[in-house]
């Protein structure tokens, strides 16, 4: 059977950040093969038992398009994809290759730059700039927020927007709902030298934490700075209000990450040096 649709498609899992990597991956290898992007939005959280994600790019303009059978998300989908990826082709469409993230997210693979893909599905976590950089503007633009947010966020913006001072980010990730954790975990230490390197440049910061371990960081945030806790959100909710601070502090987490990668481009952005992904901090960013 031939398939005349060229497309390029993937599957969306994981939580907020997890998703804005795998589609800002996607959107720009098919804007730079000139192909159309199709995008799974359930079938990578119906299985989902333990966290029970759902799809949560609704507050965004992006661009793609859908189709149930070449991805897979159909009655008896995950069995005919397994299939196909022992095969390395999908079963129905074999003109289109199932191609992973070879790494394991441990680094960039510079080939997804350098060639050309087409009618490929593609499978990763993709945690690097890198695959986007050179649609860096457009992606920006998919990833710009609605107007739409509550009255309870609305004030929580006014008062980041008029902080007697510099509006500082800071992301508190302990990942405390797993039971195995890989992914290095900042300590106590990491926030207290980052801290301090911002008031060095910005005496007039105000910290404003976004956690969802606000005890722990009652007990352990320097309280010599000005802290104020921020409520716990909805993710889609944090992540603006993050992009409305000057500079950011994160932890090695995705959605802080394009916290801080959506704001202000001149801001300070202070990263820890181990993590998830070598390639995972931006190289204009301050490494701990």
């Amino acid at each position: 059977m031939v398939y005349f649709k060229i497309m390029i498609v993937a599957t969306l899992y994981g939580g907020l950040g997890n998703q804005m990597f795998i589609y800002a991956m996607s959107r720009a290898l098919a804007l730079r093969s000139g192909e159309d992007l199709i995008l799974n939005c359930s079938s990578g959280f119906k299985y989902d038992y333990r966290f029970h994600r759902q799809y949560a790019l609704n507050d965004f303009s992006i661009k793609y398009q859908t189709d149930k059978l070449l991805s897979f998300d159909f009655v008896g989908g995950r069995l005919i994809r397994k299939i196909s990826e022992k095969m390395g082709r999908h079963l129905f469409f074999p003109e289109y290759k199932l191609l992973n993230e070879v790494s394991g997210n441990r680094y960039f693979e510079n080939k997804w730059i350098e060639e050309k893909q087409h009618k490929i599905i593609i499978n990763g976590y993709w945690h690097s700039e890198k695959y986007f950089k050179d649609f860096e503007n457009q992606i920006r633009k998919d990833f710009i927020f609605s107007n739409f947010f509550s009255k309870d966020i609305t004030q929580q913006a006014d008062t980041i927007r008029n902080t007697k001072g510099i509006p500082i980010a800071l992301g508190i990730r302990l990942y405390q709902e797993c039971e195995k954790v890989t992914i290095p975990i900042t300590e106590k230490e990491y926030y207290s030298r980052a801290m301090q390197i911002i008031i060095e440049k910005v005496p007039d910061a105000v910290f404003y934490i976004f956690t969802q371990v606000p005890e722990w960081a009652k007990e352990n945030l320097d309280r010599k700075y000005k802290i104020e806790i921020m409520p716990e959100n909805a993710a889609i909710d944090d992540l603006y209000l993050m992009t409305l601070c000057k500079h950011h502090i994160i932890s090695n987490s995705s959605f802080y990450w394009w916290g801080a990668w959506l704001a202000d481009k001149s801001g300070i952005k202070i990263a820890p040096s181990k993590a998830m992904n070598q390639d995972f901090i931006p190289e204009t960013w301050i490494k701990l």
